[in-house]
């Protein structure tokens, strides 16, 4: 009886244990769009990030109009999304930079919300 318990508990601790190992991997880092009716500019870093080697961007919310976000490279859009009503979309790949530029261009925005959910993957 008293063995089944040790297992059990050795058991719950490994799970927990690679549960937050699990989560600290995969937890992002998380910017809005200060007011989706203007144009923003955003500087996306992780300074815990020395040497990225890919990068993982997730857009989400919503917005009452027509808007532009684009992923930039060199100074030129690498990736771009044209965003109206629920936004939902996935950036994914390689990335060397130790920051990324997201442009938000909106077109006769009246309102809503723009969240990023970026990751800078070593």
């Amino acid at each position: 009886m008293k063995k089944r318990i040790l297992i059990g508990g050795v058991l719950l601790v490994v799970v927990i244990a690679a549960w937050l190992i699990w989560q600290q991997l995969t937890a992002m880092s998380e910017v809005s769009i200060t007011d989706v009716r203007q144009p923003e500019t955003l500087l996306l870093t992780d300074p815990e990030v020395d040497l990225p080697h890919a990068i993982t961007i997730r857009g989400s919310g919503e917005i009452d109009g027509h808007a532009t976000i684009s992923l930039m490279y060199d100074g030129k859009p690498d990736r771009t999304e044209q965003l109206s009503g629920s936004v939902e979309f996935e950036w994914g790949g390689d990335w060397y930079d130790e920051s990324a530029e997201v442009r938000y261009e909106p077109n006769d925005v009246q309102g809503g919300h723009v969240t990023l959910h970026y990751k800078f993957h070593d």
